[in-house]
């Protein structure tokens, strides 16, 4: 993004939002090369429905700002980058950051509840970073936050 922003004026720039997860599945080879290709695109309810049907347990990875998930099934494991309130909250968050027009996503429809709070909490009741950043910030180290403030 700061690369765009050298050539795009910040308020003439969306940023993209995905609203969906995709299931990822690894093979290896006899030699243990890794193979992966991916799956579906899963709404954030049928990903969270996945993370309970295989006891998976989702990890906060801080580097890319969402929780991960990695389990395995018929001898394949199969990984997933969550895309939720979590990743939202912190993605919606650089609008202000950076001054952006606002945000774009896809699709809609793979979205839920709590997804639609963050954003009309992060878009129209934030005015700006620090006041989100000293509010909901401290979901970038933690991937955990009080959301009910959301909602």
């Amino acid at each position: 993004m700061k690369k765009t922003l050298k050539e795009v004026p910040a308020e003439k720039l969306l940023l993209g939002i995905p609203l969906y997860t995709r299931l990822w599945e690894e093979t290896a080879d006899e030699n243990g090369k890794i193979t992966a290709k991916t799956g579906k695109a899963l709404s954030i309810n049928a990903a969270e429905l996945l993370i309970r049907e295989n006891n998976a347990v989702p990890v906060w990875d801080s580097e890319s700002g969402q929780y991960v998930v990695t389990f395995e099934k018929d001898n394949k494991t199969y990984k997933m980058w969550l895309e939720n309130e979590y990743s939202v909250n912190l993605k919606s968050s650089l609008v202000h950051k950076y001054n952006l027009a606002g945000t774009a996503t896809w699709s809609h429809n793979f979205a839920n509840d709590s997804v639609w709070a963050v954003y009309d909490r992060n878009l129209k009741k934030t005015s700006h970073y620090e006041e989100w950043k000293s509010n909901f910030g401290s979901l970038a180290e933690t991937g955990k936050v009080e959301l009910s403030a959301a909602q």
